[in-house]
Parts: structure tokens; sequence; C-alpha cells
């Protein structure tokens, strides 16, 4: 699918700039095994909840929750702008929402194997641009495909 001159730049800076907040993952997100801002997560050191860690550390828990939605908003805005098509666009945001409500879903769970198996690996993928390319090659080779046809 060919881009128009006028929107061929806005995919790639704002991929550009996805790739640039990415390297701040390690510093932001509520993952207490990667993240040392979030050591207060760990089973061993919390005395309660993690839903009462919303009153003890809000302001951690704000920049996680806009810096996870910058990466929902961010590939819905790539995928927009590259294929222009509303399908694409909403697949994109549903399957990028649904992945941060699970993540959050498992952390305030309280679970270590839930913090384990789901938290540190859908962290990793969420809040990186794996999945935006992902996304891109296989839109691409979806119609590509149909354009062979």
């Amino acid at each position: 699918m060919k881009l128009t001159l006028k929107y061929s730049w806005l995919p790639f800076s704002l991929l550009l700039l996805l790739l640039v907040i990415s390297v701040f993952k390690d510093d932001i997100t509520p993952d207490y095994r990667n993240t040392p801002n979030a050591a207060f997560l760990s089973p061993e050191t919390l005395q309660s909840s993690r839903i009462s860690t919303l009153l003890t550390h809000p302001l951690f828990w704000l920049s996680a929750l806009i810096y996870t939605i910058l990466f929902i908003l961010l590939p819905t805005l790539i995928i927009k702008f590259t294929f222009q098509q509303k399908s694409l666009t909403a697949f994109t945001s549903y399957v990028l929402g649904c992945i941060s409500i699970l993540l959050y879903l498992a952390i305030f769970a309280n679970s270590p194997l839930l913090d384990q198996v789901v938290v540190s690996k859908v962290n990793r993928y969420l809040h990186s641009p794996i999945l935006v390319l992902f996304l891109w090659a296989a839109y691409t080779l979806t119609t590509s495909i149909k354009h062979d046809e």
C-alpha cells in the first residue's frame, strides 16, 4: 500500500518516538523484577496489598499509567497513518488495550506466579516497539496478499 507524500513522514517519526520512549521501560513500568523504581511491589517487601500502593505511591502509578497509555496511543496512530483503515486501527487499539488490562490485572492479583509468568513477559512486549513492528509487518503482508489475488 503506497503512502501519500503528505503522511509518509508521520508514521516513521511516531515509530522513532516510540523507540525513544521505550528506553525508559526499566524506569517507569510496574514490573518489580526489572524496574528498580517498582521494588516496593516485591512480595518480600510489600506489607499490604498492591492496591494500597495506589495511595502510597501515586506518582509512580500515574507515570506508569501514562506510559502505558502512550504505548496504546502511539502504535494505534502509527497503524492509522500508515494504512489509513479504520478496522486495522480499531483492532490495534483493542489488542493493545486488552493486553494493558491483562497486565494491570495480573499486577494487582498479588500472585508471585503471575508476576513471574505474565507480568514480566507482557510488560516487555507491551512497552516495546516489537508489537508495532509485528503488526506493521502483518498488515503489510495481508494487504500485499490481497493485492496479488
